[in-house]
């Protein structure tokens, strides 16, 4: 017998005294001492078009707090990379070594980032109960500490492309399989290993449906990047060839590159974290716990595998 179809709950409206939920201050209007959560949102088992839509819906009600959050690594990241384009080009062997300094560090914002947004959707959906758990600090901090198992789980799927690339359609079907491992080791704080199989086990018996949300996904927002980025470019090539100013070109390409970033990241995890939750719902049942916890006075509960 399956379980019929249900849209995910994402609240029309901001509760009550909103302002109030990172500060931990009594709410004015109450008359007396209370404190104010988060509404949480149920997701349980979706079509694909659902499925996309509501990642979509999740960053758009949300794109503020999720921009702003992007915005704290893209713009130091692009300068880093694009400084150290220019650097290692240099005949001086100092200057190389600080341009190949500084693309790491470019590198390694990066992956911040995109860890920091996973964990902010997450945390949308899943509330915590900490007052500043949305905050662009804290939330890097948590990305900070993940960041050795994200690089494993990198390494772990730079080894088996060799041998999948030349096997492609088992390549496909496993890489598909194995979508969901980064978004378990930043939510749920598993390891390589662990966050591999727990995507396997999640992806049982809905390989097209993730695969298709996966490439839908990705090329909606890679397309949107490329025009964003190119009207950018467009704008720095004539900017180049009406006052020939190296400089300004190279300030707007980081621009350009930065709002593309900006623009595009929270809708790209918000995605990718729906579907996490959505294949949770499928294989594990989590909507139904998840509407248990909610209906317990006992309040905010942890993420699965100790994210708070």
């Amino acid at each position: 017998m399956t379980r019929p179809i249900v849209k995910p709950f994402i609240p029309t409206s901001p509760p009550v005294c909103l302002e109030w939920i990172k500060s931990r201050v009594d709410c004015p209007t109450r008359g007396k001492e209370a404190q104010v959560q988060r509404t949480a949102i149920v997701i349980a088992p979706m079509g694909i078009g659902e499925v996309l839509d509501a990642g979509f819906s999740l960053a758009r009600r949300n794109f503020r707090t999720l921009a702003t959050i992007t915005a704290w690594g893209a713009v130091p990241s692009y300068v880093a990379i694009n400084i150290a384009g220019s650097l290692i080009e240099s005949s001086r062997v100092s200057l190389v070594v600080l341009g190949v300094v500084l693309f790491v560090l470019g590198a390694v914002g990066f992956a911040l980032l995109t860890g920091a947004v996973v964990v902010a959707c997450a945390r949308l959906i899943q509330p915590a109960a900490e007052p500043d758990s949305l905050h662009p600090a804290e939330l890097y901090s948590l990305a900070a500490v993940r960041l050795l198992p994200i690089f494993l789980l990198v390494l772990v799927w730079a080894l088996a492309a060799v041998p999948l690339v030349i096997a492609l359609p088992l390549g496909i079907f496993v890489f598909i399989r194995w979508s969901m491992a980064y978004v378990a080791v930043l939510v749920e704080g598993a390891g390589p290993l662990e966050s591999l199989r727990r995507s396997w086990a999640m992806t049982h018996h809905a390989w097209w449906h993730t695969a298709v949300v996966v490439v839908a996904g990705s090329l909606i927002t890679g397309i949107l990047s490329g025009v964003l980025s190119g009207l950018v470019g467009v704008v720095a090539g004539v900017l180049l060839l009406t006052t020939g100013s190296q400089v300004l070109m190279g300030a707007l390409t980081i621009a350009g590159q930065s709002v593309a970033l900006i623009a595009l990241e929270p809708f790209s995890a918000a995605i990718g974290v729906v579907l996490y939750y959505e294949l949770r719902a499928r294989s594990e049942g989590f909507d139904l716990a998840q509407r248990m916890v909610h209906l317990t006075p006992t309040g905010q509960q942890p993420l699965a595998g100790g994210l708070r």
